[in-house]
C-alpha cells in the first residue's frame, strides 16, 4: 500500500467513526445545492477559482445544517477539482472523505438510504480512477465493485455506462485489451442513448476519449483519431474546456504518431490556447513543450521563437499572484 493510500485509508478510518445514524430531515435551505450546481457550472467553464469558492460554500452550508448528502456532493465535487489541477493526494482525501459520510450512512439510514447511493456510487468511482493512476489497481478494482453495485441499486444508464468505462481501464492495465474494448464500446453505446443533459454530453465525451485511447493501443490511430475528434465537438458543446483540452492533445499525439505533424502543431496550439484561458498552466506548459518538439522535427525556427516566448510567459505567470493552479489547494 502506497503512503497516499496509507493516509487516505486513515482518513477513511476516522471519519467512518464520526457518522450518526438515523433519519436524515429535509432541508428547506438550498444554498449547499445551489453552490455546488453553481461550482460545477463554473468547473466546466474552466473557472476553477469561482468553482473552489462554490464547492467550499457549499461544504460550509451543508455542514452547519448537518445535511450529509449534500455535504457528500461537495467533498466530491473538491476532490474533483483537485484532481483537475493534478493534485491526486488531496483530492483522494476528498473522496474518502465522501465515502466515509455515505457509506456508513446508506446502511443506517433505511428509507432514506436512497439519498446516499449517489454519493458512494460518485466516491468510489472517483476514488477506484485515483487508485489506478497511481498504480493500485486491486485497490481500485475493490472500489469499482462497491461503485458497480450503488449503480445497480440507483438503476442508472448514466452511471452503469461510467463504471464500464473504468473497467475497461482496469481490463487494459490486466492485459485483456479485447475486453476493454468491448467495456468501452458498450459504455458509449449506453451514453449515446441516454437523456441530452450536459452532464451526460460530457461523460459521453469522456468515454469517447477512453475508446480512443484503447483503440490507440491496439494500433489502430485512425479509429482513435475519429473517437478524439467526437469527444472535441462533444466537450465544445457543453462548454467543457478541460475535457475540449483533453481531447485536443489526445488528437495532436495521435496525428504526431502518424506524422502529420503540422496539424499536430495546430491541435497542441489549440490546446494550449484552452488551458491557458483556463488558467491551467502546468498543462498549457506541456503543450508548449510538445509544440516545441514538434517545430525543431519540423525546422520551423519561427515557431521555435514563439514556443520559446509562450513559456517564458507561462512561467512569469506562475509566479505572479494570480489565479494559478497552485492557489486552489
Amino acid at each position: 500500500m502506497t503512503r497516499m493510500t496509507r493516509k487516505a485509508a486513515a482518513a477513511l478510518a476516522l471519519l467512518a467513526l464520526c457518522s450518526c445514524a438515523g433519519p436524515e430531515p429535509s432541508f428547506a435551505d438550498s444554498r449547499a445545492a445551489d453552490h455546488n450546481r453553481a461550482g460545477a457550472g463554473a468547473l466546466r467553464g474552466g473557472d476553477l477559482i469561482a468553482a473552489k469558492l462554490h464547492f467550499t460554500r457549499a461544504l460550509e452550508h451543508a455542514t452547519a445544517l448537518a445535511d450529509r448528502p449534500r455535504q457528500v456532493d461537495a467533498l466530491n465535487n473538491l476532490g474533483i477539482l483537485d484532481e483537475t489541477m493534478g493534485l491526486t493526494e488531496e483530492a483522494l482525501a476528498f473522496y474518502e472523505r465522501a465515502l466515509a459520510l455515505a457509506d456508513p450512512a446508506r446502511g443506517q439510514a433505511g428509507p432514506f438510504a436512497e439519498k446516499y447511493l449517489q454519493g458512494v456510487y460518485s466516491a468510489s468511482l472517483n476514488r477506484s480512477r485515483l487508485l489506478l493512476a497511481a498504480g493500485d489497481a486491486a485497490g481500485a478494482r475493490v472500489s469499482l465493485d462497491l461503485a458497480a453495485d450503488a449503480a445497480a441499486e440507483i438503476g442508472s444508464r448514466v452511471a452503469r455506462a461510467s463504471c464500464q468505462k473504468q473497467r475497461a481501464l482496469l481490463e487494459l492495465e490486466a492485459g485483456e485489451a479485447e475486453q476493454a474494448l468491448d467495456l468501452a464500446r458498450e459504455a458509449v453505446r449506453l451514453l449515446e442513448i441516454s437523456p441530452d443533459s450536459a452532464a451526460n454530453v460530457a461523460a459521453l465525451a469522456d468515454a469517447r476519449l477512453v475508446l480512443g485511447r484503447l483503440l490507440e493501443r491496439q494500433g489502430d490511430r485512425i479509429g482513435a483519431i475519429a473517437q478524439y475528434n467526437e469527444a472535441a465537438e462533444l466537450a465544445r458543446r457543453v462548454s467543457d474546456r478541460t475535457l475540449t483540452a483533453v481531447a485536443l492533445e489526445a488528437i495532436a499525439r495521435a496525428l504526431a504518431t502518424l506524422g502529420h505533424l503540422e496539424d499536430a502543431a495546430l491541435r497542441y496550439r489549440m490546446a494550449f490556447d484552452v488551458n491557458w484561458r483556463i488558467p491551467h498552466l502546468a498543462r498549457a506548459r506541456q503543450n508548449v513543450l510538445a509544440l516545441k518538439g514538434l517545430a525543431q522535427q519540423l525546422e520551423r525556427s519561427d515557431l521555435a521563437r514563439e514556443c520559446d516566448e509562450l513559456l517564458a510567459e507561462i512561467d512569469a505567470a506562475a509566479g505572479m499572484e494570480k489565479p494559478v493552479p497552485q492557489e486552489v489547494r
